[in-house]
């Protein structure tokens, strides 16, 4: 991928179908003004026959048409309105997908509805490379179309909302763009046999006023200037079925990964896999501090 194209949205392609995450990505390409940039890995092969040659020749024949009939839908969906390219490269998928995020502003990837157990052999693409990217990283539901909400809605879900000036910026930002109004969600989630032993009634409204003050403090910060209209919830649930349920009334919702504190294993928490699993609409990973997301936006050409 050469160094000087300018900043696109890269839109990952797979063996299977990828309706869902084009639209979403020639939706955002189009708000955004850049080009949509498609990319195919071919996995290394090393048993069986035919010949290694044979063989390396029928993967490259097979990836270019995956990314011709690719290409070809999303321009379909765009109406030739926007730039698009593509590329095939071969390595192991997640850390090709990264790596190929150099110039990308942002990673489109359709997540496949699997079982939970073929999930738990084969991983998940979409939250290998979420856990990984220096962008923000989508991955739109299979099957997924754009609804006709009355009022349109981005949700972001905090987990530490003394932290979470970042994470509200992102939020702010992906609202503003899309007209609508936003929600941020925090869950205290405490085991009944804690709370009934550790924490009185009035303890826990006390916990949760206190989180609430602190996000509100956040969003005074960041969302005033922006004219979002911003609303808060708080509620004593397990996060992950909490912000599972707010997919099916948002137009997206918005998460941060972990800090890289180091190069290996994933920086995904349960509660992200989890609604990057089960969500209804698209998902958006940002870095948790939003320094990541910053850094390349300032290459966004909105």
């Amino acid at each position: 991928m050469p160094g000087d194209r300018s900043p696109h949205i890269l839109l990952a392609v797979g063996e299977h179908p990828i309706d869902a995450a084009a639209a979403w990505a020639v939706r955002e390409a189009t708000r955004r003004g850049c080009g949509v940039h498609l990319v195919h890995v071919l996995r290394p092969m090393h048993h069986g026959p035919p010949p290694a040659l044979l063989e390396s020749v029928d993967l490259h024949r097979f990836g270019r048409i995956i990314l011709g009939a690719a290409a070809a839908k999303v321009r379909e969906v765009s109406g030739e309105s926007i730039e698009v390219t593509a590329e095939l490269i071969t390595g192991l998928v997640v850390p090709a997908l990264v790596q190929a995020t150099e110039s990308a502003c942002m990673v489109v990837l359709q997540h496949r509805d699997l079982s939970r157990l073929r999930r738990v052999i084969t991983r998940s693409v979409t939250g290998g490379v979420a856990a990984r990217a220096e962008v923000p990283v989508v991955g739109v539901p299979e099957g997924w179309t754009s609804p006709n909400y009355a009022h349109r809605t981005v949700t972001v879900g905090l987990e530490d909302p003394e932290g979470s000036q970042g994470l509200i910026r992102a939020g702010v930002r992906e609202a503003a763009e899309r007209n609508s109004g936003l929600r941020v969600l925090h869950a205290v989630d405490i085991p009944d046999v804690y709370r009934e032993s550790l924490l009185s009634a009035s303890e826990l409204q006390e916990w949760i006023r206190r989180d609430t003050g602190a996000i509100h403090a956040a969003i005074d910060a960041v969302a005033k200037e922006a004219g979002v209209q911003v609303e808060v919830e708080v509620h004593r649930s397990a996060p992950a079925d909490l912000l599972i349920e707010a997919t099916r009334t948002s137009e997206l919702i918005v998460l941060g990964r972990h800090d890289a504190l180091i190069p290996v294993g994933s920086h995904l928490g349960s509660v992200a896999r989890a609604v990057i699993r089960d969500s209804a609409c698209p998902v958006m990973l940002v870095a948790a501090n939003g320094d990541l997301n910053e850094r390349k936006g300032s290459e966004d050409p909105r």
